[in-house]
């Protein structure tokens, strides 16, 4: 009886400011939840650089490669990715020698035109363009925008030996010879990638992180063996590349979206 007085005792206006304090934290929480459903529409432009390591016949012939990469992509609000990137592979030795044939003396140079021992520069390089399709799975409340990343990427692409000399002193990597020489071999790849991506509060910092994994189908793309001094027709088959991948995101996102308490909402 005595809080029922105490309640019909004070006044009105006091009651209601009461009423919508207990009311508000339920609103603002249902506020928060509504807007937090879904992410943020961005465009991303993204340089990436993957350290990667070989199997089969990579392995074989070259050691471990650098692979830059530089592409663009959507995210939805749903956090589902779609883009395509394009990559540029180098920095792997050659470590099978032999792929020069005979020409390569008993301490591996090369007869020059002038009769001197010449040693060729021998690179691993490739290149190769994929289709990425992927989702971003929001891992805290605050972040809509970032979370772990999986990706499925289906692209074609080529590996091959690049021999740095000079053409007039050595004459055997001329053409058509060089052709050969270079060993290339193209194909389809499919891939996989699973990280991280962030997305800071104040649009900066945008980066991803994760491990990258390629199977690659491939045939030769060359008809003589200088190996076995023969025609080519030992194939490479399926051979996976894999490794860490560290990418910066350049994000663009539409005028219509601002920033709430740390975070994007379209309005």
């Amino acid at each position: 009886m005595k809080i029922k007085f105490f309640l019909f005792a004070l006044p009105s206006n006091l009651l209601i400011s009461l009423l919508l304090l207990s009311l508000s934290p339920t609103q603002v929480q249902a506020q928060f939840s509504f807007k937090d459903k879904k992410g943020d529409l961005i465009l991303g432009i993204m340089p990436e650089y993957t350290y990667q390591f070989g199997t089969g016949y990579i392995q074989e012939n070259y050691s471990n490669f650098s692979n830059i990469g530089f592409g663009g992509f959507i995210k939805f609000k749903n956090n589902y990715l779609l883009g395509i990137r394009g990559n540029f592979i180098f920095g792997a030795n050659v470590t099978n020698r032999n792929i020069l044939g005979q020409m390569v003396t008993n301490n591996q140079t090369i007869i020059s035109r002038d009769l001197f021992g010449e040693i060729p520069s021998l690179e691993g390089r490739g290149a190769n363009v994929d289709i990425r399709v992927g989702k971003i799975f929001q891992v805290f409340r605050n972040q809509r925008n970032s979370g772990v990343t999986m990706e499925f990427n289906l692209g074609y692409g080529f590996y091959q030996t690049f021999v740095n000399v000079d053409n007039l002193i050595l004459k055997q990597f001329s053409a058509p010879y060089d052709q050969a020489y270079d060993r290339r071999i193209a194909g389809f790849s499919f891939g996989q990638f699973i990280g991280y991506s962030y997305f800071s509060y104040d649009r900066v910092i945008n980066a991803t992180i994760g491990f990258q994994n390629y199977i690659h189908f491939m045939n030769l793309d060359y008809a003589w063996d200088f190996e076995t001094n023969l025609p080519a027709n030992r194939q490479p088959g399926t051979f996976m590349t894999f490794g860490p991948k560290f990418g910066l995101i350049i994000g663009i996102f539409p005028k219509n979206q601002k920033e709430v308490e740390g975070e994007f909402y379209t309005k």
